[in-house]
C-alpha cells in the first residue's frame, strides 16, 4: 500500500458523522414531506366531513344556503375561518332540487418558497 491509501484508510472515527451530514438533510426532507401530505389527507377528510353533515342535514330540515354554511363552518372550527371559502349553488332537474357545495382551504405547509399555498377542495352534488 502507498502512502496515500494508508493515510484515508487509517482513521474512520469521523465516518459516521460525515455520512450524518450528508444524508440527514435528505431524512429530515423526506420526513417533513410525508408530514404535510399527511396534514393535507386529514384536511381533506375535514371538507369531506362537513359537507356529509350538511348533506344530512338538508335531507331531514328545510335549508337556506346560510344555514348549511353555518353547519359547514361548525364543522371546520379548528381551522382558519378566513382561509375556507364555500360556494353553495341550486339546481332543479324533474322537480328534485340539488344543492351543489364547492368548499376550499388554503393551507401553507411551511415550503412556501417552492411551492407556496396549497389550495385543498372538495365538491358533491346531493338532493334536498
Amino acid at each position: 500500500m502507498n502512502r496515500l491509501t494508508r493515510f484515508f484508510l487509517r482513521d474512520t472515527g469521523g465516518a459516521a458523522v460525515v455520512e450524518f451530514a450528508l444524508l440527514g438533510n435528505l431524512f429530515v426532507a423526506i420526513l417533513l414531506g410525508v408530514l404535510a401530505i399527511g396534514y393535507t389527507f386529514v384536511v381533506r377528510a375535514d371538507l369531506e366531513n362537513s359537507i356529509t353533515a350538511a348533506e344530512r342535514y338538508a335531507l331531514i330540515h328545510e335549508e337556506n344556503n346560510s344555514s348549511l354554511t353555518d353547519i359547514i363552518r361548525s364543522k371546520l372550527a379548528t381551522y382558519d375561518g378566513t382561509k375556507v371559502t364555500i360556494l353553495l349553488s341550486r339546481a332543479s332537474d324533474g322537480g328534485i332540487d340539488y344543492v351543489k357545495a364547492d368548499i376550499s382551504y388554503t393551507v401553507d405547509l411551511g415550503i412556501s418558497s417552492i411551492f407556496g399555498p396549497i389550495k385543498i377542495s372538495s365538491s358533491r352534488v346531493f338532493p334536498t
